[in-house]
């Protein structure tokens, strides 16, 4: 029998007639061993044996990749600006545009046409957001 951490055991013990079905849920590979001694030693029944199939309902996906965020922190110290950086946005036309905080409206643009793929157009990104901070 495979049973393997993780799997919902459904059984019944032998020794007690009026013992109703019960499940559980293996949770270490100590339980393996006590379950299937229980069924060597007809302690028990197993009526039914699932495993569950995992599905990804969220993941983090990094939106830089490393050498885009490396290119980021390389750029940001050559400016010297790193801590007036309020949001980083990408244009329509590829263009990132760096936004600070203690300037107003000034902003400070770089041409990197071909990268910068896993963030949306028109969105602001704080540092943190993009993993440079």
């Amino acid at each position: 029998m495979d049973i393997q951490v993780g799997d919902r055991v459904t059984y019944k013990s032998l020794n007690e007639p009026n013992y109703q079905k019960r499940e559980k849920i293996v949770i270490n590979e100590d339980e393996i061993i006590k379950i299937l001694e229980c069924v060597k030693d007809e302690q028990i029944e197993i009526f039914k044996l699932e495993r569950p199939k995992y599905e990804v309902l969220e993941e983090h996906k990094e939106l830089l990749t490393e050498e885009e965020k490396e290119f980021l922190k390389s750029y940001i110290k050559f400016i010297r600006l790193e801590n007036e950086i309020e949001y980083i946005e990408k244009t329509k036309n590829g263009i990132i545009v760096l936004w600070f905080s203690n300037s107003g409206n000034y902003k400070f643009e770089i041409d990197r046409y071909e990268n910068f793929i896993g963030i949306q157009t028109d969105k602001r990104y704080t540092l943190k957001e993009l993993g440079l901070k």
